[in-house]
């Protein structure tokens, strides 16, 4: 791809570049020579010297030898240029643009409806108004190179993608392979892996030659070459969803797409051990009053786990409005569940503040088989929105009200 494209009369029959080449920047800028160059600047639409009179002027190489930035005195100019297109339509600092000739450097701002010629180094250029011209055509045809330029990058990308993914799936996919043993491996459980937490794992098929392909790494083999599927239904999406898990552990089955033969199975066993919050606290708003929190209901029953024998609770969330259920879970006895129904806080307009809402109600029915159960609940009401006026400032909500019970819990 040549940072010099011919720019066809089809295409700029107004322009003034007809039948002359469009030059990449970086090619203009590797003609000129470190120094120091003679200023001006524009004055009411007139070329007027500097007080400096002349300017020190550095021209800097990138590794390649191209010119990657031009110093102007203090001010660094660096090559507008990316990796889809090598053609530098300017030189840029902040607001400010370089167009470069084989003789004049002329800053100009990039804001401006039309090119607004600033200053120039070297060679007085023409007036104002063709200078303005000159440049503004310049960029017009060099928009063109560019454009043309990363549509052309683009294409090969996209080639090159296609290229490397029909090449990754011939060696690594294992439709039309001769597959021996397929295996699930590195399985990963968190730290803290119960309810709302996932696992990850990889596959790995032997072929009949003995070589193996792993779905390690993102540029070997496909999960999607196998039906993976788990014995627990609420396991979606990589997380332990709301229910509860029978036999306390998941089993997860790898399946070859391509021949059912090719499969294995391995559980992995939830322990629980993670406190679980939730947080159902009214609307707090700015301007208007806080919203109050609903009143739920819990209910609670202890168990062994079915694979350590350790002491679990089965938990059910219950909206007391419907009633509806809103989730159910299990949970170490060793842990605590965090529970939030604060009401929202009041706000304050121009002349008054507005009320709190109250808190939620909670109520716990403990199964008798409860030995142990860890809660931490906020049931508070929200604040008022306070008023310079003390008496036009808002109530604070209410609290709400706690209630725990004994009685047979069914799960």
């Amino acid at each position: 791809m040549k940072n010099s494209i011919f720019i066809s009369l089809s295409l700029f029959l107004s322009t003034t570049l007809i039948g002359q080449t469009v030059t990449s920047m970086d090619d203009v800028a590797a003609k000129w020579k470190d120094g120091s160059y003679a200023s001006r600047s524009q004055n009411s639409g007139m070329w007027e010297p500097m007080a400096s009179g002349k300017s020190d002027i550095k021209f800097l190489k990138g590794t390649d030898g191209k010119i990657t930035s031009i110093e102007i005195d203090a001010d660094k100019y660096a090559a507008d240029v990316s990796s889809s297109s090598p053609f530098v339509m300017y030189y840029s600092s902040g607001s400010d643009r370089l167009y470069l000739t084989e003789t004049t450097i002329i800053m100009y701002n990039k804001f401006s409806s039309a090119p607004d010629p600033r200053k120039f180094w070297g060679k007085k250029p023409s007036g104002i108004g063709a200078v303005s011209k000159e440049i503004n055509t310049y960029n017009e045809a060099s928009s063109l190179i560019i454009a043309s330029q990363k549509e052309e990058a683009a294409k090969l990308a996209a080639e090159k993608a296609e290229k490397e993914k029909l090449e990754r799936q011939a060696k690594y996919s294992l439709e039309g392979k001769e597959v021996v043993k397929v295996e699930i491996i590195n399985i990963k459980n968190p730290e803290k892996f119960g309810h709302f937490r996932g696992f990850t794992y990889d596959v790995v098929a032997t072929l009949k030659d003995g070589s193996k392909i792993s779905t390690e790494g993102s540029s070997q083999g496909y999960l999607s070459d196998y039906n993976i599927t788990y014995s627990a239904a609420n396991y979606t999406s990589g997380s332990i969803a709301s229910g509860l898990i029978a036999g306390d552990k998941i089993k997860i089955t790898s399946t070859s797409k391509f021949n059912a033969k090719n499969t294995d199975t391995k559980d992995i066993t939830v322990i629980y051990n993670e406190d679980i919050s939730f947080n159902y606290n009214g609307t707090s708003w700015s301007r208007s009053a806080g919203i109050g929190a609903i009143s739920y209901r819990i209910e609670v029953k202890q168990v062994k786990h079915a694979v350590n024998g350790s002491d679990i609770l089965m938990i059910r969330i219950y909206d007391t409005n419907g009633p509806t259920l809103v989730s159910e879970f299990k949970i170490s006895t060793n842990q605590t569940l965090n529970f939030s129904l604060k009401g929202g806080n009041g706000g304050t307009d121009d002349d008054q503040g507005f009320n709190g809402g109250n808190g939620g109600n909670l109520t716990i029915i403990k199964d008798p088989s409860v030995k142990e159960f860890n809660i931490n609940y906020q049931i508070t009401g929200g604040r008022g929105g306070a008023e310079h006026n003390a008496s036009m400032s808002g109530r604070d909500g209410r609290d709400g009200a706690f209630k725990e019970e004994v009685r047979a819990v069914k799960m």
